[in-house]
């Protein structure tokens, strides 16, 4: 499929905000977490100054957040539940969630929106090449 340059064009201009948007956001919590004495205090595989800090300034592993997404996903549901049942209707609950999804569904949306493979690799953390073998 050929992109159009206007297309391509506003892809970009999108693009660069949505960078944008998120460089601030990441320089925010930076600022937020040298505030409150957040500060990463751990190197791993040579990186340090990490962003999203636990309040002893570790970083916060996948194990965390898909404590807090289930947190959130069963207090949603709770509250569901209860309105639902007052409404006198099914409840329309949110299914379970992980870190691991979101990566999955980060991923489905640059395929959808034509991200070159090479470009998703790099992205998605494989670095290895990956052949096809035809039979």
């Amino acid at each position: 499929m050929n992109l159009s340059f206007a297309k391509f064009h506003s892809v970009l201009i999108l693009q660069s905000a949505i960078v944008s948007m998120v460089y601030d956001a990441f320089r925010k919590q930076k600022e937020l977490n040298l505030m409150l004495g957040l500060q990463s205090k751990v190197e791993i595989g040579g990186r340090g100054g990490f962003i999203f800090n636990t309040k002893h300034g570790r970083p916060i592993m996948p194990a965390g957040v898909n404590s807090f997404l289930k947190n959130i996903v069963n207090a949603y549901n709770e509250k569901e539940n209860i309105l639902a049942a007052n409404e006198k209707r099914e409840p329309e609950l949110m299914p379970h969630i992980s870190s691991h999804i979101l990566r999955h569904t980060g991923c489905t949306r640059l395929g959808e929106n034509n991200v070159n493979p090479k470009v998703m690799q790099y992205v998605m953390g494989r670095w290895m090449s990956f052949e096809c073998k035809s039979k």
